[in-house]
């Protein structure tokens, strides 16, 4: 190797302690960061150590009135700890604001994944929540302990910092300082990577072994019933990743594994996948076939590439401007056909919830593929292309590296993830179902969801937005409309600022209230969605009532054609 070319850093070369301090600091860091204490939680979090005190107090992971009375009493003990995106403290603001809906599936369970559950539990029990973020946080250094075991033969002293880039410049940054099932899953498909691309080194066996096909001793046979146990906690906890079968199997041809060995680590997988699922959900494993609309998917992979939380190119930047100047490790076509092929049917089964929720940041299913995809590396990344990835980040990134443990939004609703600059421009991801806030509001043939916290649902189903702040919506229909029409009380006041849409005309109501008649262009964005018989018509408003007061104003809505915007006397409200 030519240190001149391709060294990460020029010389003289960082010291020993400095490489250490990288390697092992780092990860401990943010172990110990993770688990301070932290004022609020989101759902995930929150159903995560739930499911925990689930398993070790009632020995299930259902929702039933014994997690609902541990609901109560945490919230009771700190009210900010149980929170999410849709509750904040806001001055001035008298009207109560609900807690989301806890993550849970809808068999009653909760929306975490078993096996991330059972990890956690022993450390909840030893220390508990604060447990759980250590237990957590212990999955940080195993990454970088198994990640650096691999690279080190290979980058030999540029190991830690190229770590620490593909680290901090990625979505795994923020997805490790929370309970992310997904990071969980990405830490498990690493140690089966490891045991596949190197389990000589891990497991103390000789790769002489595999020479004439031929099993001697037991760490072969060890190691491929460690691989099947861990494929099988994969698959059972997301179906999707069936797919990295495809570089198992090529791994074990190129080895001339025998067909005894693949036998019995199948046998271990379909073992773990009966006792985790139990027979009576083992249909449920693999979905029904989703759609192959192709309007669908266009706006699925838009979205993947560059949705405003999915956004592949922004969150996982160093996939694109690193790996081509990687080097061909062992492997390599059918790992990248294998994490291909899991994007595929994550598409194809699970079309409108690719793990990109609100609170995360990147898609989720990244955070899993995403750190078996560093096992192509092997050979330090030239500098410029490590300047340039470090460009991308900062300037996707300084939010989340200044706000690492705060909620996804401040109290106005701006998202401290995408910076102020960018976030006009990245599209919402319209496609998942779940980047809906939890607010939902049927008007007027509308369904209008709320996309930030300055807007929400009030008790009486009725729509509120919080005076000065800019409220995004997102406004759906089953059929294109031409116009909107804005009906606000009293106190709301006669001006109105718009983005998405262009003011016509104001309506001044006897009673006070104000009606505004709004002209808007074609829905760019229309595809279906689920328990739709058709494509649903999609477009995001933003509005602000510059003159009203800091408190909660009820407003209206509804789509309208365009020979109503000539009808002033119309009343219309919601």
């Amino acid at each position: 190797m030519d240190p001149t070319d391709t060294d990460l850093l020029s010389s003289p070369r960082p010291s020993r302690a400095i490489r250490a301090l990288m390697l092992l600091g780092l990860p401990l860091a943010l172990m110990l960061f993770g688990a301070w204490p932290r004022e609020r939680f989101d759902p995930v979090e929150t159903a995560s150590v739930l499911l925990a005190q689930s398993l070790l107090a009632d020995g299930d992971r259902t929702l039933d009135p014994e997690d609902n009375r541990r609901i109560l009493a945490w919230r009771d003990a700190s009210p900010s700890t149980v929170s999410g995106d849709s509750r904040r403290e806001l001055e001035g603001v008298d009207e109560d604001i609900p807690y989301p809906r806890l993550a849970a599936s809808g068999n009653g369970e909760f929306g975490v994944p078993l096996a991330y559950g059972l990890y956690l539990a022993p450390f909840v029990a030893v220390g508990g929540v604060v447990g759980a973020y250590l237990g957590h946080g212990l999955l940080v250094v195993g990454l970088f302990a198994l990640l650096g075991a691999y690279w080190r033969p290979r980058l030999f002293d540029d190991t830690p910092w190229v770590l620490a880039l593909f680290f901090v410049a990625s979505g795994l940054l923020p997805a490790s300082l929370h309970l992310r099932p997904e990071f969980f899953l990405g830490v498990v498909a690493v140690v089966l990577f490891a045991l596949l691309y190197q389990g000589e080194a891990l497991l103390g066996t000789s790769p002489e072994m595999y020479d004439d096909g031929k099993l001697r001793g037991g760490g072969v046979l060890a190691r491929w019933l460690a691989i099947g146990a861990l494929f099988a906690v994969l698959v059972v906890s997301a179906s999707w990743l069936v797919a990295l079968l495809v570089p198992i199997a090529a791994t074990a041809r190129r080895r001339r594994v025998g067909v005894s060995v693949l036998g019995a680590a199948l046998l271990t997988m379909a073992v773990v996948g009966f006792l985790l699922l139990g027979s009576a959900r083992l249909p449920a494993l693999f979905p029904g076939l989703g759609t192959l609309d192709p309007r669908l998917w266009g706006w699925n992979l838009a979205y993947l590439a560059a949705g405003r939380h999915l956004g592949l190119g922004l969150y996982f930047a160093p996939l694109f401007l690193l790996l081509p100047w990687c080097g061909r490790a062992v492997g390599r076509r059918s790992l990248v056909a294998g994490v291909g092929l899991a994007l595929v049917l994550l598409l194809w089964w699970q079309p409108h919830d690719l793990g990109g929720l609100p609170w995360t940041v990147g898609a989720g299913s990244l955070v899993v593929l995403y750190p078996v995809l560093l096992f192509l590396v092997d050979r330090p990344p030239r500098r410029w292309a490590a300047v340039i990835t470090l460009a991308v980040a900062g300037a996707v990134f300084w939010p989340a590296w200044l706000h690492l443990r705060l909620p996804p939004a401040d109290a106005q609703g701006r998202p401290l993830r995408v910076p102020p600059y960018f976030s006009p421009w990245l599209p919402w991801e319209t496609t998942q179902s779940d980047l809906a806030a939890e607010s939902s509001v049927s008007l007027s043939g509308l369904e209008v969801r709320v996309l930030n916290l300055a807007a929400w649902r009030g008790d009486d189903g009725g729509l509120r937005v919080l005076g000065g702040n800019w409220a995004e919506l997102l406004l759906v229909s089953d059929a294109p409309v031409t116009g909107l029409r804005v009906e606000v009380e009293e106190q709301g006041g006669a001006d109105i600022e718009l983005r998405g849409a262009e003011l016509r005309q104001t309506v001044l109501r006897p009673d006070g209230s104000v009606g505004f008649l709004l002209s808007v262009e074609e829905p760019r964005v229309w595809h279906i969605m689920p328990g739709s018989s058709g494509a649903r018509y999609f477009r995001i408003l933003t509005l602000n009532l510059p003159k009203a007061p800091r408190h909660p104003i009820r407003i209206g809505l509804g789509g309208v054609e365009t020979a109503f915007l000539g009808d002033p006397s119309e009343d219309g409200t919601d």
